[in-house]
């Protein structure tokens, strides 16, 4: 089960030499505005929240997998394993795995659809902190975890309607673009364009 998938795209070759430029795009859960994954659920296990997630409520879920045909980004899956079931040693978490699992996280069961979440528990942990303190959110005050393990900082995640994070500085950028816009889902999700140049070895 993953939540992020790396996909790997090629360049060149064309002449017949195994030179070959190697892109790499994390493809995520988009959070769409318009996501064409929630009108079909016959049970609304997954809906928007007022801050703009796409978020999915696990043991009301019943496993139609209606979400995952109509998601364009193929980025939603079925849980075909009992992860948290002791009994069946050979899909649970035996020690010390079980150390790794997120203690803020349930472990999904068997039949249901996951996706990623934006690490939704980071974000409410952040705002029940801030209203402990009577404070507003500082800027990039918490962060999904696979931009805290990114070793090249190529996530970066944040408020969007915030001008302070850096996320929404990050957007404004001229090469930022969503991943099939022309569907008009309203992604939340920004990508920047990696720009290469020609090489001049070889010129007189």
């Amino acid at each position: 089960m993953a939540w992020i998938r790396i996909e790997r795209y090629y360049e060149g070759g064309e002449d017949g030499s195994a030179n070959f430029d190697t892109r790499f795009v994390p493809m995520m859960c988009q959070h769409c505005g318009n996501a064409p994954c929630e009108p079909v659920c016959p049970v609304y296990a997954t809906y928007h929240s007022p801050d703009g997630l796409n978020v999915q409520v696990y043991n009301r879920c019943v496993g139609t997998r209606y979400c995952s045909n109509n998601c364009p980004y193929k980025v939603r899956y079925f849980n075909w394993f009992g992860y948290g079931e002791p009994a069946r040693p050979q899909y649970a978490f035996p020690e010390p795995l079980n150390w790794q699992l997120n203690p803020d996280v349930t472990v999904r069961g068997k039949g249901v659809m996951e996706k990623c979440s934006f690490c939704v528990q980071r974000i409410r942990e952040a705002e029940n902190r801030a209203t402990l303190e009577k404070r507003e959110l500082k800027p990039d005050e918490f962060t999904t975890a696979c931009a805290a393990s990114c070793p090249s900082r190529a996530i970066v995640f944040g408020d969007a309607a915030d001008e302070n994070w850096t996320v929404t500085q990050l957007a404004k950028d001229a090469r930022a673009y969503h991943v099939f816009e022309e569907l008009n889902t309203y992604t939340a999700v920004v990508y920047l364009k990696k720009v290469t140049h020609p090489t001049t070895a070889g010129r007189a």
